[in-house]
């Protein structure tokens, strides 16, 4: 019974983290520090990540990369965010939500700031 009791609970708690609704842009968006630059492609895939540049730590590089997100996309939210590794680089692939309904992936090479307190 026990078994099955815990079992109930992994489920429910899954259940509960798939669908956890999706991340809005802040009402005030903060703006990247100066020395931050963003370089690579548009980010439409990971072959053309959008890379930042300038981010000497996480705190930092996450700011940037949210105003990037946030500042082409407005009215879209974060639905999902995974990072991975390929050929060397860290990457974050971010899932949006658009204000139509619509989902869109942008993928950021974070190779130069992540795991860096």
């Amino acid at each position: 019974m026990r078994v099955v009791a815990r079992l109930f609970i992994a489920i429910a708690f899954m259940v509960e983290a798939a669908s956890a609704d999706p991340i809005p842009a802040p009402k005030i968006l903060p703006t990247p520090a100066p020395h931050i630059q963003f370089g690579g492609g548009d980010g439409a895939d990971c072959a053309h990540a959008v890379v930042i540049l300038g981010a000497s730590h996480e705190t930092e590089g996450v700011r940037a990369e949210r105003w990037w997100v946030f500042s082409k996309n407005p009215d879209s939210r974060i639905a999902s965010q995974a990072v991975s590794e390929q050929d060397g680089r860290a990457l974050e692939t971010i899932q949006l939500l658009n204000s139509d309904g619509k989902s869109r992936a942008i993928c950021f090479d974070i190779t130069t700031f992540f795991g860096k307190p």
